[in-house]
């Protein structure tokens, strides 16, 4: 067996930096230098979180095994990386095999007679590898991207005042039909929103002028509408609740409104704050039918009621949430469990608040909790993924699933090195919650399978242009398609075969 002592620094650091102990780490770091040792150079992308641990453990197990007849070689730290390394090539993780030693120990059988077994347990535990993707469709520049609710159906926003819906026939695009924005002035609005009604019988587009458009889905335009106030008026949000009868927008300048599904404006809610004021951006989600959630720039989260029709009134707050230190950045309600997960972009903490109760929020992520990679950037995800199962996905690549009755980490894992220089911009879970798509700064798309024990890399797309900026990833109705925006090289659709 040969180890190094830089070896052992430096794995005893990673294992450190994951653990959280980042003193501890600094302290090691500085004393031994292990980082700058160039001969560790290449280790950077084999050391995976956890790698001191399972080194530590098939130690163990090599002690166990006297007689074991590979060589010794595989056993050093290169040599253990290098078997871990083809055995993932091959499908399937390293085979344990535990011998029972000269002692052995006397059981009694079914009978009451006494037996002597030899136990010689091998293992097989299979992983599946990691696909490369390739596109089976590829158009334009593209800012974002919506599925069809029912059906195999993409829409999508160009850069040029056009929104395309796209009817797919297997692997193919068997029809399309463009969706024109008028171009009234020297620069081209762009269609940064599309969003299917839940019963996909209306398209909202809507173009960085402000301009909002209804769409049958045969391309037929139903209405035209603009989003109210003045100065910079780009939508960069569009909820609709689940009966497709309302929508609720959100513009660059925090005004929230309540549509219904013709494009007809019903109330505005928030008023734009004066320009030169700093506040953080507003979020909003539906509660039910007639009830939504919307952040505050106070600290707080309002709660709103839908009046019936023939109110004097269009809606009224019904209550508040005050619990954060600066304002909610992020909201996702679980209709099973009723619970309303908040998080925030200046703290990084999250909030579970039920709807039932009159304790105060559940606070997750905060410095005392017990979980092994701590948020420390800006979430990009925030979604259920089971009644009472949180998900929670921040810029640097870590993944925290969290227990939202008792606030349990479940796992936590650290998607790409924090060395790397990469950075996650979008985020989605797909529809039967069993996978993660996620798209970084450089351009790449990874797919993670999803579970209790945490995530495992099953596939990955690189982007055909250098660093292409991924603007928008959304999977369709049945969890097998993933399209990608980019607005920097040609989009794409991913064909992905969850088997």
């Amino acid at each position: 067996m040969s180890i190094t002592s830089n070896e052992l620094n430096y794995l005893v650091w990673r294992y450190l930096e994951e653990s959280g102990h980042d003193l501890a780490a600094y302290a090691l770091n500085k004393s031994s230098r292990c980082s700058e040792v160039q001969e560790l150079k290449p280790m950077d992308n084999d050391v995976q979180p956890g790698c001191l641990v399972e080194l530590v453990q098939k130690g163990i197990l090599y002690g166990l095994v006297e007689k074991d007849s590979r060589k010794e070689a595989a056993f050093s730290l290169w040599g253990a990386l290098a078997e871990k390394e083809l055995a993932r090539l091959n499908g399937t993780t390293i085979v344990e095999t535990r011998v029972k030693t000269d002692n052995e120990d006397i059981e009694m059988n079914g009978d009451g007679n006494s037996t002597k077994e030899a136990i010689s347990k091998t293992e097989k535990k299979e992983t599946k590898p990691v696909i490369n993707l390739e596109p089976k469709v590829t158009f334009g520049e593209t800012i974002s991207c919506s599925w069809h609710p029912l059906t195999e159906v993409l829409a999508y926003g160009q850069k040029t005042s056009t929104a395309v819906i796209s009817a797919f026939n297997g692997d193919q695009i068997a029809e399309s039909v463009e969706l024109c924005h008028p171009i009234l002035s020297d620069t081209k609005p762009e269609i940064n929103v599309v969003s299917w009604s839940p019963q996909g019988t209306v398209i909202i587009s809507a173009a960085t002028n402000g301009e909002l458009r209804a769409w049958s889905p045969d391309g037929k335009l139903k209405n035209i509408a603009t989003v109210p106030g003045g100065g910079d008026r780009t939508l960069c949000t569009l909820l609709w609740n689940t009966n497709g009868q309302h929508f609720i927008s959100i513009d660059m300048n925090n005004e929230v409104c309540l549509w219904d599904g013709n494009l007809t404006l019903l109330q505005q809610i928030q008023q734009p704050v004066s320009s030169g004021v700093a506040t953080s951006s507003i979020e909003a989600c539906w509660l039910d039918d007639f009830k939504f959630a919307v952040s505050s720039g106070r600290r707080s989260i309002k709660i709103y009621s839908v009046l019936p029709a023939g109110s004097t009134a269009v809606t009224k707050p019904i209550g508040s949430l005050a619990g954060h230190e600066n304002g909610a950045t992020m909201l996702s309600f679980d209709p099973v469990s009723r619970y309303l997960a908040s998080a925030s972009d200046y703290d990084y903490l999250i909030k579970i608040w039920h709807s039932n109760s009159s304790h105060d929020a559940l606070t997750l992520n905060s410095p005392e909790s017990s979980v092994d990679h701590r948020h420390g950037s800006p979430l990009v995800c925030l979604s259920w993924i089971a009644p009472y199962v949180l998900m929670s996905v921040s810029m640097e690549g870590i993944v925290n699933i969290w227990d939202a009755k008792s606030g349990e980490n479940k796992s936590s894992t650290r998607l790409f090195d924090v060395n790397s220089g990469r950075l996650l911009f979008n985020a989605q879970l797909s529809l039967n919650s069993k996978f993660l798509a996620c798209g970084d700064n450089h351009g790449r798309i990874s797919i993670w399978e999803v579970s209790d024990e945490g995530l495992s890399q099953r596939g990955v797309y690189e982007a055909q242009v250098e660093k292409a900026c991924v603007c928008d990833v959304k999977w369709n109705i049945h969890s097998r398609k993933l399209c990608v925006s980019y607005n920097s090289g040609p989009s794409v659709v991913l064909d992905w075969d969850e088997s």
